[in-house]
């Protein structure tokens, strides 16, 4: 799915550049301050929004999908047909985007009132979105939705066919209410698989540039969220203090923006997220970043603690806030490999390059095309030159490779998987030189040497053009 975002922070006014969802890896970069971590914020949000639908209050639902039937009444015999043409569907996005605005203080952690002025005119525009109905027009459906371990609804269209089918094999669900209910999530999420962003994402899963803290201040973070509920719980029993209330909320209840939260509940909750594991392709990944980077292992211990155990001394458990800020840094990543990564998901990640020294950079360069070869989708956004000059590497060696030079990147440390295809990469860079009165989107150019970042290029030719006169000067003091 392709789109685009405007009226977003800095960013103002119709913009010429496209996000295309369906590419595989992403590179986001610009310079500090002009919206590289707010569109993270906004795209992390729509996908979520996109993929659970069901979530929001989508008031003409009724209207738009069940047309102008006034009762519903579904039998195993009797299904009833729905004309899913695109007008609807247009309708429908509208009415998912509308929710999404509406909740946007929610998502960037920010009150109502805040929200209402900055993103006042944000929209969201969905560019291929014909091409996508039409995909889904040409292709026959039969799907199933299970509620509550049963298989309540189910779905059919016939190939070339707008008309769509549904059927009940559920006989305890009789009300209308409930039919009406599990219809409406049912068709949103049929319509959001099947015609957008979720054909090409399940899941997403935001690392933080905050990744630093999360393991280390989760704990007290939940504690005083805690001690906050027990003092409303007292303003609210005790009478005439209840009007304290609106005051106290206001002075104490900070909130982070959604991508921060779902973080840190991960972080809080690391007992329950270890006992499941990822796809395999994925842990080994963890334990390759284990080895090559941080020369050791990350654990969790009874108590839901997180620890590093070094290969030197694997006996010995260094608590995680004791650790080096570099093994703080990764070990987010390597929570998301063994224990939530699974093909079809994407994961964005923030500044990859924070407390890491250039060598690692690269490796870690190295790893996030591995993830995203793997089947993970990558979206990053940084300001390292050394990685962005590694992924350009990559896109080489996967030229390279695609002529037979395996044998010869190898010499450099190149795996297999270690390689970027520029026809499933993107490359945004926000500009806030040219125009100087708002940010500019622009979709960089990838080619088979991959990108150029002019504003990370120019930087570096004046740093050695300074260098070198300096030298110059140096060489002929007398």
């Amino acid at each position: 799915m392709k789109l685009t975002i405007t009226n977003f922070g800095p960013v103002k006014g119709k913009q010429n550049y496209t996000i295309d969802l369906s590419k595989d890896f992403t590179l986001v970069t610009g310079g500090n301050g002009l919206g590289k971590t707010y569109l993270g914020y906004l795209v992390y949000g729509l996908i979520k929004s996109l993929n659970s639908p069901s979530t929001f209050p989508n008031k003409n639902s009724d209207n738009v999908l069940f047309g102008e039937l006034k009762k519903i009444k579904i039998t195993k015999e009797n299904p009833v047909s729905f004309d899913l043409t695109l007008d609807k569907v247009k309708v429908f996005i509208d009415e998912i985007i509308n929710s999404y605005r509406q909740n946007i203080n929610i998502l960037m952690g920010i009150d109502k009132r805040s929200a209402s002025t900055l993103f006042k005119h944000l929209s969201i525009d969905f560019l291929n979105l014909e091409d996508k109905y039409n995909h889904f027009l040409k292709n026959k459906s039969d799907l199933t939705f299970s509620s509550r371990s049963t298989d309540s609804l189910k779905i059919h269209k016939e190939a070339d066919k707008s008309l769509v089918e549904v059927s009940i094999s559920d006989e305890k669900i009789t009300t209308e209410f409930s039919i009406k209910g599990l219809l409406n999530i049912f068709l949103s999420n049929y319509i959001c698989e099947n015609i957008l962003v979720n054909s090409y994402i399940k899941r997403v899963f935001y690392i933080p540039v905050e990744r630093n803290s999360l393991y280390t201040f989760s704990k007290e973070l939940s504690l005083k969220r805690s001690e906050m509920i027990d003092k409303m719980q007292s303003l609210l029993l005790e009478n005439d203090q209840e009007n304290d209330l609106p005051n106290y909320l206001r002075k104490n209840a900070g909130r982070y923006p959604e991508a921060i939260e779902d973080a840190l509940r991960q972080a809080q909750d690391l007992t329950q997220l270890t006992k499941s594991e990822a796809d395999q392709v994925f842990i080994d990944l963890a334990v390759e970043i284990e080895k090559e980077i941080l020369h050791g292992e990350i654990l969790v211990n009874s108590d839901g603690e997180v620890e590093f155990a070094p290969d030197k001394g694997h006996t010995k458990r260094v608590p995680v806030h004791l650790s080096a800020s570099f093994i703080k840094t990764i070990s987010s990543i390597i929570f998301f490999l063994k224990h939530i990564a699974s093909k079809g998901d994407m994961v964005m990640i923030d500044e990859p390059e924070m407390n890491l020294h250039p060598n690692l950079q690269i490796l870690f360069a190295r790893i996030l095309a591995r993830i995203s070869n793997a089947g993970v989708k990558v979206w990053m956004s940084t300001h390292s030159d050394y990685i962005i000059a590694e992924l350009n590497n990559l896109c080489l060696v996967g030229v390279l490779n695609g002529k037979g030079k395996q044998e010869e990147t190898a010499k450099w440390g190149y795996k297999p998987v270690d390689y970027l295809d520029k026809a499933k990469m993107q490359a945004l860079y926000l500009n806030g030189v040219k125009v100087k009165t708002q940010v500019k989107i622009e979709n960089l150019e990838i080619r088979d040497d991959g990108v150029d970042i002019a504003s990370i290029d120019s930087c570096l030719n004046e740093l050695n053009s300074r260098t070198n006169e300096l030298y110059e000067l140096y060489e002929n003091l007398d």
